[in-house]
């Protein structure tokens, strides 16, 4: 009952997230409590330099199965396409598997931030129509547009500033509500 996968490649990475370690091996199959390689080489980066070692069968620790692995990379759909369940699940298995989310992250903060700023849009929008007289309609429209595309770059803004990890993703998808709030 053993699972196997065909040209395996895995990269450790260090805190600094450049290369620790590098394994490949042409055939690897899942035994109690790691994987069996077949046809393998492991480089190594310390200090600077490279050690490369190949082995024609080597036993490594790994605790997942490789079903799991193949379940964790077969994501068919965009996050911006994946339901709020689906990308809550997509975040716990990467957190489990030890694959950074802070992306997936944002796109599932941003499924709750969406549909708020229709009331915040509103709540922006009504001091304009209470004010603004019938022959200063066109000037409303012009408003309207213009804090429409204001909303539209600081959105965009919070999405970039989160997908480069300047703020956290919680912050970038509800920073335009927040902002556009407290105009209002």
């Amino acid at each position: 009952n053993s699972e196997k996968i065909t040209g395996l490649t895995i990269l450790q990475l260090d805190e600094k997230m450049s290369p620790k370690e590098k394994i490949t091996a042409r055939e690897a199959t899942a035994t109690y409590g790691g994987l069996e390689l077949t046809d393998s080489t492991v480089a190594s980066f310390t200090d600077g330099y490279l050690a490369i070692k190949n082995f024609k069968h080597k036993k490594i620790p790994f605790t997942q199965k490789p079903s799991e692995l193949i379940r964790l990379w077969q994501i068919k759909k965009n996050p911006d396409e994946m339901s709020y369940n689906e990308i809550s699940e997509l975040v716990v298995r990467l957190d489990k598997s030890g694959i950074p989310s802070h992306q997936e992250r944002l796109y599932k903060y941003s499924k709750l931030a969406r549909p708020v700023s229709i009331l915040v849009m509103i709540l922006l929008g009504v001091p304009f129509a209470i004010k603004m007289a019938r022959t200063a309609k066109v000037f409303s429209y012009a408003i309207s547009i213009l804090v429409g595309f204001l909303y539209w770059g600081v959105v965009s803004l919070g999405f970039a500033m989160g997908m480069n990890k300047t703020v956290e993703p919680l912050f970038a998808a509800w920073m335009p509500n927040i902002l556009f709030l407290i105009v209002a």
